[in-house]
């Protein structure tokens, strides 16, 4: 949080200095304590039927195309 205030005056003061023909030096020594608002994010998730009116059907099998990924090298 600090380092953001620093950011913030260094920024401040480059933008000064640069419009103002004699270069000027500020400090800012004050601290500055706050508390960071987080958002609240509500979720609603509704329940779903867990009887599925279908049924699926394999027309062909995914076992064999597993058992080369396995034997084959990574990279």
């Amino acid at each position: 949080m600090r380092s953001i205030f620093r950011t913030a005056s260094v920024l401040l003061v480059g933008l000064l200095a640069a419009g103002s023909a004699h270069a000027r030096e500020f400090s800012f020594n004050e601290v500055l304590k706050g508390e960071v608002q987080k958002p609240t994010i509500d979720i609603l998730i509704s329940r779903q039927n867990l009887s599925p009116k279908y049924v699926l059907d394999l027309k062909e099998s995914f076992l064999p195309k597993i058992v080369d990924a396995v034997n084959s090298k990574p990279f």
